[in-house]
């Protein structure tokens, strides 16, 4: 039925009626035209951008005349934003956070 079948593997190969693609360990390895047979390797690093990322103190005078309030507003970059306004010019190392990647195949009546 519509059940999704979930394996969670190191190697696996993916393909659709266009293209292959062989992963191993996670990371993808190879990619092949399957119309021309034009295969190429390739080897995958994980980065990032680093957002940037500021607090500002804002003051503003009361309005009934007692203390003025302040807050600390948030200036940096939102959501994904930080891909069109990263605070430096090219990405840096994922240290740490994916050593090995995990990869999870999940093959259905639509996938």
């Amino acid at each position: 039925g519509g059940e999704a079948l979930v394996e969670q593997q190191s190697d696996a190969v993916v393909e659709s009626r266009y293209f292959s693609l062989t992963f191993s360990r996670g990371v993808l390895r190879a990619v092949k035209d399957l119309s021309s047979g034009a295969e190429i390797e390739v080897e995958q690093t994980m980065a990032e951008y680093k957002a940037f990322d500021a607090v500002k103190n804002v003051t503003s005078p009361s309005a009934t005349g007692g203390e003025d309030a302040w807050t600390l507003t948030y200036t940096g970059s939102r959501s994904g934003s930080y891909l069109l306004h990263p605070s430096t010019l090219s990405p840096g190392s994922v240290a740490g956070a994916f050593d090995t990647p995990r990869m999870v195949l999940v093959r259905g009546r639509f996938v």
